[in-house]
């Protein structure tokens, strides 16, 4: 009988006592009772024989078994017929009992007490610490929250995973522990446990100052005075100090950057001093001066800073220390022409306090020692109000004198006191009117144009000029055109303004202007020569600069009986720099004031010259320069940031602005229009190319930004490039540079920073050499600019001098190794604002390869204008040093190795951008092969003496040679070959002539005057061979049919002189007999191959031989014919 049984898995919760599970429902062939029964797990379940239904016998726990294995057996009533044994069907079946979970345990923290430490500056969010609590139920969901302890919500517990976050600002000044309750529940069960979490002290608040307000306000200090006590006594609390006592890492220092920091002193314990008087009175000074105090604080010596600032504010009492000076509008215009009479009231001021006395009333008189005509034109009085007047004494005539300059001798109260009265002497300008009181005469006068880019809009260029001593009667005047035609690129104004307009050509254009003046009912003609000048944008932005000092605009561009200074200028510059004249634009001139001027230049051969070089080479003429423009040059490259203290309180970066619109210089026989060019500068540390001009729009970063033909993308807000091989660089620079010893090349100057880095890497061959200076390329004018910086090997060490402009730092590594190893080493040069300067050799900071000092006085900026110069130092470095007082120099002015990765700050040079250089390799790959071509001066002398023992060695060998005049491998001239018609003879025939030894038509002239050279050319000989008779049959007929030639045939004798012969002629090639003494051979190896010919038809080689390889031997080609 077969049974079918359907299998069902039952599970049981663990917490029922007992529970019936149906495991399956037997099916039946026939009518027989099946009966089941356990086989196993009978001590916990049972099995009802007839139903099949299973029962527990006893509580189940799913902790201690999850699951049970059931097996049951169920057999029919009869005999199987499938048996042998007699007994009934059977069948058996495992079952699995799963005993399903229940949440019948608690949650268990796996510890009571969690301990946690974090810094009170943690940020918000930071983890402190994570807890976790363990269910034995497999269902459990634990969730966690903070029930106690956590005051001010300073933390939070993540629900589901036990981590406990910062959740608002601590501060261990407040609290330094907290304790925390932390529950983990399941939602029916809850366990709890403490978390201690102690808060760690962190420098996070800046010192207090003590019992002051800020700005702390010190009274009864006199100006210009220094005092020899402390003014004020700093004194700070630090809030996160709680180790007793005071903290003892708390520092004091000065605001670098304030304007009167320079004044003061403060020591470690906060004592301010004020070491130098300060200036209470205008222009530069204040009543109250403020000089800010920084505190600095730490918890332990290399801990985290805190700092905080109090200001100080010094209130200065006034001292009777300026004199009184004019202050009034001028200049004052007194019309000639006029009778004695008053001209101006005077008014004058005082800077000191008058509140004090120190001012009015004020006495004045002219300066005693003035000019006679000015004593005796002039006149200063007190009227009875007490106003002080100046008269006039004469009549004037404005075109005798314009311009008077009255020297004024004011005194001011002195405070009541007469021995504290202070004097000064101030000057007032008095131009004498015009009157239209002189008839005017024809007048020449020039305007110089210079058309930036070609871009120039309509543009007034200048006024015509009259010859006429009145130059106020302009409204008396009317100009037109002298004739009908108006000029086609020029418009006039009634009033003789010149209008150029725009897209005028390039040239010179002259104009003649038609002057009537209607007071004298005249007419003269006014002659305008307008000269235009095309400049494009290289020459402005690769232009050199010169400022000059004691001359105006209009002196500078007016000729001075010849030439003005303008065009002296440009003559100067085309001779020192040994270029044409039209290779230079001078195209800037610009007044910084009323006597110093600007002027911009450019130089071109094909390309246009560096600024670099252009300064550099004119620097050097200097003193030249200065002699003949009869002027004081302030400045070769114009530098706004060459003093300190400058412009700028801190660093300051010189660059060149451009505009596009013209400016202008209007004189009487002179008008310029330049490019307005200037130089001005930004308060900041910077350097580059890019950086000489504003940068505009994200669009114009690419421009300029690449090097050496690299592509520029742009890469969200910064530019970056693709470079071609080679080029190595961030913006495609050439990295490094090799120098034989007296190879250079030259660099843009460094800016005026107060923070900076020379890096760079060496390879040097031999133990000295200068590698990097950059400092004044000559003598200064102004000789208190010292400032300089280099970098050598001396002895195979590394010495770094700097000076920023109140001493020179020389540091030198504490090291016996020689550094001129042929090996690559890193070296570093920095200073800060602090003034601290450290030399670093690759990479090191102990005391053998680096060296540590502080700068002396109170200057932080490096202030230099020359350019770097690398390799052979162009500079006289021992003339500069002594004249600028040096206390130390470089030792060598050469270099015999390699530069790479030149960097200042961020900024890395490019090799191939060197304004000016001779021999640079850009490859470092074969600096083994560079020669060492300079030696020690040492020796200077013994390669003097053995120099001239060399020279005079050679001098005798050459003797000798010469005296045995021995065949030479080069061609040589004939000694009868004078290019006249003078001939020397060395034979017995008759008169010779030199018919064929080069084309004499270069000294004859034809008939018109002019050369015949160029005219005709002797046709090369036919490349074909042929024999000796076509040869010559040839020859014969070129001279009979040459008319220009000398016809005088002659009777030739031809004898054998024999081996002795000098062969000086040729008359004799073929006299005598044919002995083997003659070797005609010399005819090809001393003559050349103007004789080939002869050579082959009387050479010892057979006539079958057609041998070209002794030709090819001699003169290095095959010959165009040949002779068998």
């Amino acid at each position: 009988m077969l049974i079918k049984i359907g299998f069902v898995l039952w599970g049981i919760t663990e917490t029922e006592a007992t529970k019936q599970l149906t495991l399956f429902k037997p099916h039946f062939s026939t009518n027989l009772a099946v009966t089941y029964r356990l086989l196993s797990n009978t001590d916990t379940f049972s099995i009802d024989s007839e139903t099949g239904e299973i029962r527990t016998l006893k509580r189940l726990d799913r902790e201690e078994t999850s699951s049970y294995a059931v097996t049951v057996q169920a057999q029919d009533g009869a005999p199987s017929s499938l048996r042998s044994d007699g007994l009934p069907n059977m069948y058996q079946k495992k079952f699995k009992v799963e005993v399903l979970d229940q949440n019948d345990n608690p949650p268990r923290f796996e510890q009571p007490t969690y301990n946690a430490e974090i810094a009170e500056d943690a940020d918000i969010n930071s983890k402190v610490i994570e807890v976790t609590a363990r269910d034995k139920d497999d269902f459990a969901v634990i969730r966690y929250d903070i029930t106690d302890g956590n005051v001010d919500n300073a933390f939070m517990v993540e629900e589901k995973s036990g981590v406990i976050r910062v959740n608002n600002q601590l501060d261990y000044e407040k609290i330094t522990d907290y304790y925390l309750r932390v529950r983990a529940s399941d939602g029916i069960h809850s366990d709890e446990a403490t978390v201690h979490v102690s808060i760690s002290n962190v420098n996070d608040n800046p010192p207090i100052f003590e019992n002051m307000q800020n700005p702390h306000v010190v009274r009864n200090i006199i100006e210009e005075e220094k005092r020899p006590d402390p003014i004020a006594k700093i004194t700070v609390r630090d809030p996160d100090w709680d180790k007793g006592g005071k903290n003892p890492y708390i520092t004091f220092s000065l605001d670098r950057t304030g304007q009167y920091a320079k004044h003061f002193r403060i020591t470690p314990e906060g004592e301010l001093f004020l070491d130098k008087g300060i200036d209470r009175d205008p222009p530069n000074g204040y009543p109250q001066a403020r000089v800010n105090i920084i505190a600095e604080d730490r918890l332990e010596p290399n801990g985290k800073v805190q700092s905080n600032t109090l200001v100080v504010e010094i209130h200065l009492d006034d001292i009777n220390d300026n004199a009184p000076f004019l202050n009034m509008e001028q200049p004052v215009v007194f019309n000639e022409n006029q009778k004695p009479m008053l001209i101006t009231n005077l008014t004058a001021d005082d800077n000191d306090d008058e509140s004090v006395g120190n001012g009015p009333p004020f006495q004045m008189r002219i300066d005693p020692n003035a000019e006679p005509i000015i004593l005796t034109s002039f006149a200063v009085n007190k009227a009875p109000s007490g106003v002080w007047q100046l008269h006039s004494n004469v009549m004037f005539d404005r075109e005798e004198r314009k311009v008077y300059n009255i020297p004024i001798v004011i005194s001011d109260n002195g405070g009541g006191d007469p021995s504290r009265r202070q004097t000064g002497t101030s000057t007032l300008e008095v131009v004498i009117g015009d009157e239209n009181d002189n008839d005017m005469k024809d007048g020449k006068s020039a305007i110089t144009v210079y058309n930036y880019k070609n871009s120039l809009p309509d543009t007034m260029i200048g006024r015509a000029y009259v010859d006429d001593p009145d130059d106020w009667d302009l409204p008396d005047k009317e100009f037109t055109w002298f004739d009908t035609i108006q000029p086609t690129y020029f418009s006039l104004h009634p009033k003789g303004m010149i209008t150029m307009k725009a897209g005028t050509p390039a040239g010179e254009y002259r104009l003649r202007i038609k002057v009537y003046d209607q007071k004298w009912n005249s007419q003269a003609t006014a002659e305008v020569i307008v000269n235009s000048i095309e400049i494009p944008e290289e020459a402005v932005k690769k232009s050199g600069s010169v400022r000059l000092d004691g001359v105006t605009e209009v002196d500078f561009i007016t000729p001075r009986g010849g030439e003005s200074m303008r065009e002296m200028l440009r003559d100067a510059v085309a001779k020192y720099l040994s270029v044409p004249l039209d290779n230079v634009d001078l195209f800037t001139v610009r007044g910084v004031n009323k006597t110093i001027v600007d002027a911009r230049f450019s130089v071109h051969n094909s390309p246009y010259w560096d600024p670099v070089k252009i300064n550099g080479l004119l620097g050097e003429k200097s003193t030249e320069l200065k002699d003949t423009l009869k002027a004081e040059i302030l400045g070769i490259g114009i530098d706004e940031c060459m003093k300190e203290p400058g412009p700028c309180d801190g660093p300051c970066t010189s660059f060149l602005t451009i505009l596009d619109t013209p400016y202008f210089i209007y004189g009487n026989t002179s008008s310029f229009v330049g490019v307005n060019a200037y130089t001005d500068y930004d308060c900041a540390c910077r350097i580059g190319p890019v950086l000489n001009s504003p940068r505009g729009p994200i669009r114009d970063q690419c421009e300029d930004y690449c090097f050496n033909g690299g592509t520029c993308i742009l890469n969200g807000l910064f530019p970056r490039c693709e470079c071609p091989d080679n080029f190595e660089g961030p913006r495609c620079e050439a990295l490094e540079a090799s120098f034989n010893g007296v190879s250079f090349g030259w660099l843009p100057s460094l800016p005026a920073c107060s923070d900076g880095s020379i890096t760079f890497e060496f390879t040097s061959h031999t133990e000295n050499g200068l590698m990097f200076y950059n400092g004044p390329h000559s003598v200064p004018s102004d000789k208190s600019i010292t400032d300089f910086v280099a970098v050598e090997l001396d002895d195979g060490i590394p010495v770094a001098y700097i000076n920023l402009g109140s001493g020179i730092r020389k540091l030198q590594l504490n090291d016996n190794k020689n550094y001129g190893d042929k090996e690559s080493h890193l070296l570093e040069l920095r200073w800060n604002d602090r003034q601290e300067v450290r030399l670093t050799l690759d990479g090191c900071l102990s005391t053998s390869c680096s060296a540590v000092d502080t700068m002396p006085g109170t200057a932080k900026l490096l202030n230099v204008n020359g350019p770097i110069q690398l390799g052979k130092i162009k500079s006289d470095l021992p003339t500069i040093g002594h004249e600028l007082q040096w206390s130390a120099r470089p030792h060598n002015d050469y270099f015999v190795g390699c530069i790479r990765n030149l960097r200042f700050n961020n900024y890395t040079f490019d090799m191939a951008s060197m304004g000016h250089s001779l021999n640079v390799s850009l490859s470092c790959k074969d600096i083994s092969a560079i020669p060492v071509t300079v030696l020690s001066q040492t020796t200077e002398i013994v390669i003097i003496v053995l120099s001239i023992l060399f020279l005079l060695l050679l001098l005798t060998l050459l003797f000798a040679l010469w005296r045995r005049r021995k065949t030479a491998t080069t061609y040589k001239e004939f000694p009868d070959d004078i290019r006249e018609n003078v001939i020397q003879y060395s034979d017995e025939g008759g008169g010779e002539e030199d018919k064929y030894g080069y084309d004499l038509s270069v000294l004859r002239m034809s008939p018109d005057g002019k050369p015949l050279i160029g005219r005709q050319y002797k046709e090369d000989l036919p490349q074909r061979k042929g024999d000796v008779g076509t040869f010559l049959q040839e020859s014969k007929g070129r001279m009979d049919e040459d008319t220009d030639a000398i016809g005088i045939d002659d009777l030739r004798h031809y004898a054998y002189e024999g081996d002795g012969d000098s062969r000086g002629s040729l008359s004799s090639l073929n006299s005598g007999t044919d002995d083997g003494d003659i070797d005609f051979g010399h005819l090809m190896s001393e003559f050349g191959p103007r004789f080939r010919k002869l050579a082959d038809m009387y050479g010892l080689d057979s006539d079958d031989s057609c041998a070209e390889d002794e030709s090819v031997a001699l003169t290095g080609k095959k010959s165009g014919e040949s002779w068998c």
